[in-house]
């Protein structure tokens, strides 16, 4: 399906031929709430030749609506429903009908009061272009920290530039299909593969009709939905753009919303020189002004600029796309008209909208991409639509210009064909939520727009990003504790700065890709937490502030971003015991003992492990209070080769579990290394302590994620504990791994966090 009739010469005829303007397709709508019994009042302007309304409703995930009233006059201009429980998000649809121009008008909102507080976002598919794994290194591990920090899980998968499209789709239909109820979206980072499909002109001109790029491929799950036999045109005046069957481009020029789980988000600044013929550059500037908006290093005023080129245009009124989100998400006074390169830049504006007559690297009262390559314009998401450059695959491309440039935008995309919803994020959610609401929409949200479910509706920018962020605590702090029936962790931080936090929420993992699970059930008031359940091994802890925020549609409780860091816990020493040791034998290792008991006994376990980590039972022993006073022994004869550990697992009459220091006996080596401790990783110094039977010489090493060693420590050690400090005041935030070694033996390796 195409028009025949181009953006440019309609231009004219919108100039010219309407009175009515693109605000007249929505209505400014506001929402208050009322408690004892809840309820919500709605309540709009009157539209423009509006002969009467009508309300409906539907759940967040509904595909349909529910009429809640079509009686509403000319002069209503308000609905109440009390039908309504707190803790549960409602989509209510505001229409406004007319027997003549502008006919319809509509408005959404998404309200809730006290929408529940949402810990985990659930898994990203991280797509990263490998052309940017070692000079963005420190950047993209930043990145991966921060998304880390917001609730995301990252399945991260690097690819080549010249991979196929269908081996990329592979990595992210097999990732998604082992764990549906998880994976959520794709975070294209870089010039990732384009697909090309269909046989489409969605911006109306005859020498633009062919494949348009579609990350539409890689959001569904279908294969064989996908077919390159059919399509023979090669009219497009863009070679791209050309498609006949067995070159790669689909034949599809409309999505199957069957098949289409998941939403996605591309940052690609590759090919850009009219701004800087350095991508790896770019992407970095892309990355830190990301950094910079996410950490509210930078704050946006919430309100919104709209630039509109086109008018009515027929009724498409693209610029709707502005005045219908914005009334949802600001206030009505705090969205304007004006400049779109003037007005921001000595004025800041969380939202943006501009429309005009385009070309692929300019838009008519706009301006063009260089605009983008000295202005700083001061918004975070921002709307674009104009012929052309909505095919976005190009040389200077104006619809990426602004992420590729020193301005704050962060997102963008082609709204006007289809129209595009983004009423959801007033209840916190990211925007790649309603990236995905948009491109499966039909008759959901109306009007849709020419170039609904059309393949070419794609997010560019960060799908993951949100409008409300907050100062997250900061200076988390880690430190064992121990007492007469207690040894665990204790975390502890400084409030946020931020106003109306309620309190605070402490999270903790073995590693940074595993999921975060939350340690107290209800936020805590007070800035620490004692971790009793802390296990041997390495402990990740994480901790967000939490409020209730306040939108224009309602209230949610609102996590801001979170702050981590590590601890290994290695030695649990109880009362229990009045001494652990072991020494070589020529048959075996000898443990020896001897435990305090109470009245009622006590079950003691000898547990061995080869990593300090992973322990299992290799003898059992229960004993009364008399039986205890006397000492214990045990020769370990099976499988004692290398390094290996031991400890006590001390069970009491009650239950109460409690273990021994932990020992290590090297068969291999004359030195018994035991890394008691890892504490938390300061601004400069990684803190070690190291205990010897006799002095030793070690390597200590660190190394990033991929393995690229990055300092060596060579260290002598005597008999009894050493306290080791590691200068690492130059490495960049991040993650790293420490390993020891003693000659080529590896005694341990752990991972930590540098923020």
């Amino acid at each position: 399906m195409k028009r025949t009739i181009g953006l440019v010469v309609c231009f004219l005829a919108a100039v010219f031929g309407y009175s009515q303007t693109s605000a007249d397709r929505s209505l400014d709508v506001s929402v208050t709430s009322t408690n004892a019994p809840l309820s919500f009042t709605l309540r709009w302007k009157k539209g423009l030749n509006a002969q009467s309304y009508s309300v409906s409703r539907k759940g967040r995930t509904d595909s349909s609506w529910t009429l809640l009233t079509s009686s509403l006059g000319m002069n209503d201009t308000f609905y109440i429903d009390n039908t309504v429980t707190s803790g549960i998000g409602y989509e209510y649809n505001i229409k406004a009908t007319s027997s003549i121009a502008p006919f319809s008008a509509y408005s959404y909102v998404y309200c809730a009061s006290k929408l529940p507080v949402k810990h985990s976002q659930g898994k990203i598919i991280l797509l990263v272009d490998s052309n940017y794994i070692n000079p963005l290194f420190t950047e993209i591990s930043r990145l991966e920290i921060d998304l880390i920090n917001e609730g995301w899980i990252i399945v991260r998968k690097d690819i080549g530039r010249n991979q196929s499209v269908r081996s990329v789709k592979q990595f992210i239909v097999s990732t998604y299909l082992a764990d549906t109820q998880k994976v959520k979206g794709i975070f294209i980072l870089g010039h990732i593969p384009v697909p090309y499909s269909g046989l489409i002109a969605p911006d109306g001109h005859d020498d633009h009709v062919g494949a348009w790029p579609t990350d539409a491929y890689y959001c569904d799950t279908s294969f064989t939905y996908w077919t390159d036999i059919s399509v023979n045109d090669i009219t497009a005046s863009r070679a791209e753009n050309k498609n006949i069957p067995g070159d790669g481009k689909f034949d599809q020029s409309f999505i199957n919303t069957r098949y289409l789980k998941l939403f996605s988000g591309r940052v690609d600044v590759y090919n850009m020189p009219a701004i800087n013929s350095n991508d790896t550059f770019l992407l970095k500037q892309y990355l830190d002004k990301n950094h910079t908006y996410r950490t509210v290093q930078k704050k946006f005023r919430m309100r919104g600029l709209i630039t509109d080129n086109f008018g009515y245009f027929d009724g498409e009124a693209f610029a709707q796309n502005g005045w219908r989100n914005f009334n949802t998400l600001l206030t009505s006074d705090s969205v304007s008209t004006g400049n779109y390169s003037l007005g921001m830049i000595n004025n800041d504006y969380l939202w943006s909208y501009a429309c005009g007559a385009g070309g692929y690297q300019s838009a008519g009262g706009i301006g063009n991409t260089s605009l983008f390559k000295t202005t700083e314009l001061q918004s975070v998401f921002t709307m674009m639509f104009g012929s052309y450059f909505g095919d976005w695959d190009n040389q200077d491309n104006f619809l990426r210009a602004p992420l590729a440039g020193k301005s704050n935008i962060l997102v963008n995309c082609w709204a006007g064909r289809p129209n595009w919803f983004f009423h959801h994020m007033a209840m916190g959610e990211p925007i790649g939520a309603d990236a995905f609401e948009s491109s499966i929409n039909r008759s959901t949200y109306a009007p849709s727009g020419y170039g609904m479910q059309m393949i070419h509706t794609t997010l560019l920018g960060d799908p993951t990003l949100k409008m409300y962020v907050y100062e997250p605590p900061t200076n988390l702090t880690i430190t064992n504790i121990s007492g007469s029936n207690y040894t665990g962790l204790r975390v502890s931080w400084t409030p946020s700065t931020s106003p109306d936090v309620l309190g605070y929420y402490v999270y903790k993992a073995k590693s940074l890709a595993d999921t975060f699970q939350l340690l107290n059930s209800n936020y805590t008031t007070g800035t620490a937490i004692n971790d009793f359940n802390a296990t041997i091994g390495n402990n990740i802890y994480m901790v967000r502030a939490v409020k209730l925020q306040t939108s224009t549609t309602g209230s949610f409780y609102n996590l801001s971003r979170g702050i981590m860091d590590s601890a290994t816990l290695l030695s649990i020493v109880p009362v229990t015991v009045n001494y652990f040791n072991g020494q070589k034998t020529v048959t075996g290792n000898k443990l020896k003992w001897s435990m305090y008991c109470s009245s009622a006994g006590i079950t003691a376990e000898v547990q061995k492990s080869s990593d300090a980590i992973h322990f299992t039972s290799i003898y059992t022993i229960t004993a009364d209070n008399i039986r205890c006073q006397q000492p214990f022994d045990f020769t370990d004869l099976q499988n004692i080769s290398g390094l290996k550990y031991y400890r006590l697992k001390l069970i009491e009459a009650n239950q109460q579990i409690s273990f021994s220091n932990i020992i290590a006996l090297d068969n291999t080596k004359r030195n018994v290394i035991d890394i008691k401790t890892n504490s938390a990783l300061t601004n400069r110094n990684l803190l070690l302590t190291i205990a010897s039977i006799e002095k030793a010489q070690l390597k200590i090493t660190i190394t990033d994620v991929s393995g690229k060693l990055l300092k060596i420590n060579t260290i002598v050690v005597s008999p009894g504990d050493n306290q080791i400090i590691i200068d690492c005041a130059n490495l960049p935030a991040g993650i790293y791994n420490f390993s020891c070694f003693s000659g080529s033996h590896k005694l341990c390796v752990s991972r930590f966090i540098k923020q």
